[in-house]
């Protein structure tokens, strides 16, 4: 298993949401190179950059994410708003490993097919959830598709892999949703 700690960026800054709430922020930092400098220092290799204003279409920060990527060696991994090619591209080009694409991905699957072609072992698919089903466009829209039948179609795709948060979950410091884990993994 792979830890990989999030920086999320929200206004410039790195926030922990509640439950995926974008007005419920628990953490608030003004320093999110140096949150991703902490994680290396402490020992992670991976990182999960969000941009949480690129997913709910209030602003971008591929310039901080440019520099987050290259703040430390860390394998980085980002996410938040990649609904076109020319996003893709300007995150790989910016120094992310790969990228996590979600309300795209899910709308529009020979997109998808393409894009990983395009990029094999480069792109991840946001396969987030509230009691199983999967959500889109920032956690706001319940897509009607149940976690398993999600992972199925995208098995045969050359992902670097699939990213699911239990939104119900997140930041509320609950733990895993072990019940869900085993269906997920039954599924692949």
């Amino acid at each position: 298993m792979i830890a990989t700690p999030a920086v999320d960026l929200k206004g410039g800054r790195c926030v922990q949401l509640v439950g995926g709430r974008p007005e419920d922020e628990r953490v608030s930092l003004p320093d999110p190179v140096a949150v991703a400098r902490r994680w290396w220092e402490m020992g992670f290799t991976n990182l999960h950059l969000v941009d949480l204003d690129a997913a709910l279409g209030t602003g971008d920060h591929l310039e901080l994410l440019t520099e987050l990527a290259a703040a430390t060696p860390a394998t980085t991994q980002v996410g938040g708003g990649i609904r076109d090619d020319a996003r893709v591209e300007a995150l790989l080009a910016a120094g992310a490993d790969r990228v996590v694409v979600g309300t795209r991905a899910l709308q529009d699957p020979a997109w998808l097919e393409t894009v990983a072609r395009i990029h094999p072992g480069r792109v991840m698919v946001a396969a987030d959830t509230r009691d199983g089903m999967v959500l889109s466009k920032g956690w706001t829209e319940d897509t009607g598709t149940p976690l398993a039948d999600l992972l199925s179609r995208l098995d045969p795709l050359p992902l670097a892999g699939i990213l699911s948060t239990d939104v119900g979950r997140e930041g509320r410091l609950r733990g895993i949703d072990r019940e869900g884990v085993a269906r997920a993994v039954a599924a692949t």
